[in-house]
């Protein structure tokens, strides 16, 4: 998954104190040269980039990276994307930072359905095995995967909001005939749905 990656890569990554040294480093880069017997002519923090390269330099790494990492070995029109339930709303939001001609799609889903699915995941332990018998830990942790879901819902829905033309909303619900994909398709500039792929899928 990117998300680790999106997290430490962000934009704000720089503080101020760092971005000061920087500069600081930057500006007297030529007591690298000529100088050095001076102690206090030097700066350890000497630099030949701004605050600003410096970003905009992790954002074209990442930006190529990201897009290397999805179009290798793809056939001309492919489309590949992210697909993941587990991303927060500040990964979607750098996601969107650095391809801000990127079309989003938020999907929602019931509660219900999807909380069946998450207790049933072998990777997650919301209730241990001696617990599923126990209505009040049961409880419990359904009380914590409700608000768990409404939190992350709402996050996934004010960012969609932010910026209708370029993010929707769709409910999972809907993808259950081939007109409900085609207008997808149509939404993001994608050509017409193969109905026996969708049929497939």
């Amino acid at each position: 998954a990117l998300h680790p990656l999106l997290r430490d890569l962000e934009p704000i990554s720089l503080d101020q104190h760092s971005r000061d040294r920087i500069a600081s480093g930057y500006e007297r880069r030529n007591v690298i040269i000529g100088e050095l017997s001076d102690p206090a002519g030097f700066d350890a923090w000497v630099s030949p980039f701004t605050p600003d390269e410096i970003e905009a330099s992790v954002d074209a790494f990442l930006r190529r990276f990201i897009e290397e990492l999805f179009t290798r070995g793809l056939g001309e029109g492919v489309r590949w994307g992210f697909k993941e339930t587990r991303y927060p709303r500040t990964a979607a939001e750098r996601l969107a930072q650095l391809f801000p001609d990127a079309h989003f799609v938020v999907m929602t889903r019931r509660f219900e359905p999807w909380v069946s699915s998450v207790v049933r995941a072998p990777w997650r332990s919301d209730l241990a095995p001696g617990e599923v018998d126990e209505p009040s830990a049961v409880r419990r942790a359904l009380t914590e995967l409700s608000r768990l879901w409404i939190r992350r819902s709402n996050a996934m829905l004010n960012f969609a909001a932010d910026d209708a033309e370029q993010r929707i909303v769709v409910a999972l619900e809907s993808f259950d005939d081939v007109a409900s994909v085609r207008r997808l398709y149509g939404r993001l500039g994608v050509s017409d749905a193969d109905a026996a792929m969708v049929a497939k899928v």
